[in-house]
C-alpha cells in the first residue's frame, strides 16, 4: 500500500467508492496496516471492504521482475494473483 498519503488516501477511496457503488473491494495489504487506516468507518464489514493479507512490499527502485520472484507475499502480487485466478476481476494500482 504504496504511494502518496497511503494507506489513508486509499482507504478513504475504497469507502467511498463501496458506498456509492455496488462493488466488493478488496484492499490487499499488511492486515494490521489496513485495519488500522479502516478504524474511522467503524461500517466498514458491511460495506462489502475486504483485507487481503500481503506482508511484503516491492520498493520502487528495486528491479520489478527479480523482486516479484523474491517476494511471492507482495501486494502487487497478490493483487495480481486474485485477478490472476479470478477471484477479483481487476486490480487498481494506487500511484
Amino acid at each position: 500500500m504504496g504511494g502518496d498519503h497511503a494507506p489513508s488516501a486509499v482507504v478513504d477511496g475504497a469507502v467511498a467508492a463501496s458506498r456509492h457503488l455496488a462493488v466488493q473491494i478488496a484492499l490487499v495489504g499488511p492486515t494490521g496496516i489496513l485495519e488500522g487506516a479502516l478504524a474511522s468507518p467503524p461500517d466498514w464489514h458491511r460495506l462489502g471492504l475486504e483485507i487481503v493479507e500481503a506482508p511484503e512490499a516491492v520498493a520502487m527502485s528495486a528491479p520489478p521482475a527479480a523482486t516479484l520472484r523474491r517476494k511471492p507475499r507482495a501486494s502487487i502480487r497478490v493483487a495480481a494473483d486474485l485477478v490472476a485466478h479470478g477471484t477479483a476481476a481487476a486490480s487498481v494500482p494506487n500511484r
